[in-house]
């Protein structure tokens, strides 16, 4: 299922497993497939960046924290993240130390993304199926879940998948 895509994209895959393994989630989730967008650090996560999506909203979502509700009794996640880590080291809120990560079978919603992704790849003409192309699945998915969880951290679907779509046929476009 994985021949055609790039190593990044591959990365993303792993990484989804490892924070729906660190949630203790059932399944990976398109949120989870979004972290492992975000922590892959090439192309989509920039854009993701620019965009203004943060990987502690993404994460707090996926875990079933609401970051905005917790905000207005005065708990701020980044901060209590970044002290967590200052005093116990980084990833110390990801997973439970020692446990060796199991395999989660993909949720429909994240299957169905994938696929996507390869459909994104054929119609920008483009042979590898890159991070880039994975965000756009997800984009694309009629899964109103993903849409939902990047409206109520105020990124626009639209604008991301306009900015990442232009990211990656700016790859492939000739030089003048």
């Amino acid at each position: 299922m994985f021949e055609r895509f790039t190593r990044v994209a591959r990365s993303v895959v792993i990484d989804a497993q490892e924070e729906a393994n660190g949630l203790n989630a059932k399944t990976i989730r398109p949120e989870h497939l979004l972290l492992g967008l975000l922590a892959g650090g090439g192309p989509a996560a920039r854009t993701l960046h620019n965009q203004g999506c943060a990987e502690s909203a993404v994460r707090a979502h996926a875990s079933g924290l609401d970051p905005k509700a917790l905000q207005s009794i005065g708990i701020n996640l980044d901060q209590v993240r970044s002290t967590t880590e200052a005093a116990f080291g980084e990833g110390s809120l990801d997973r439970p130390g020692g446990s060796r990560p199991r395999h989660i079978p993909f949720a429909k919603q994240s299957k169905k993304a994938l696929e996507l992704a390869l459909r994104e790849a054929i119609r920008l003409q483009q042979r590898d199926i890159s991070d880039g192309h994975i965000l756009l699945g997800l984009l694309r998915s009629e899964d109103p879940s993903t849409q939902r969880l990047l409206r109520s951290i105020s990124v626009d679907p639209a604008s991301l998948r306009e900015e990442m779509e232009e990211s990656l046929t700016a790859e492939t476009r000739p030089q003048e």
